[in-house]
């Protein structure tokens, strides 16, 4: 990620709207994709005719009138699901560390 080329490259892919990734980053996030579409129920919903990937979702707040937006990774609303995907080493029982993240993040918050 340095050098002139490194720059050239940043700004192209920023004119065109897209992210540049070095290639270790390209293959982390490839490997991610393919695991996940290995999973039949996520597949599904990844592939669902109206399944909303990486989109923006606006609401207002019923009880308190606030403005509140998320963007989650996949929302299809005829299954009332949403999808937003971690990636992790190892999600075990056993390991505390995971779940040390869910907490800190708050991963298990719905409201």
């Amino acid at each position: 990620r340095r050098g002139n080329d490194w720059k050239e490259a940043y700004e192209l892919a920023k004119q065109r709207g897209k992210l540049l990734l070095t290639a270790g980053d390209y293959d982390v996030a490839n490997a991610m994709a393919e695991s996940a579409m290995r999973m039949p129920r996520i597949r599904g919903l990844i592939q669902a005719e109206d399944a909303m990937i990486e989109r923006s979702i606006f609401v207002e707040c019923p009880e308190t009138g606030l403005e509140l937006k998320c963007r989650p990774d996949c929302y299809v609303p005829s299954k009332t699901v949403c999808l937003d995907l971690k990636s992790t080493t190892d999600a075990g029982p056993s390991n505390r560390e995971f779940e040390s993240h869910v907490w800190k993040y708050k991963y298990d918050i719905f409201l």
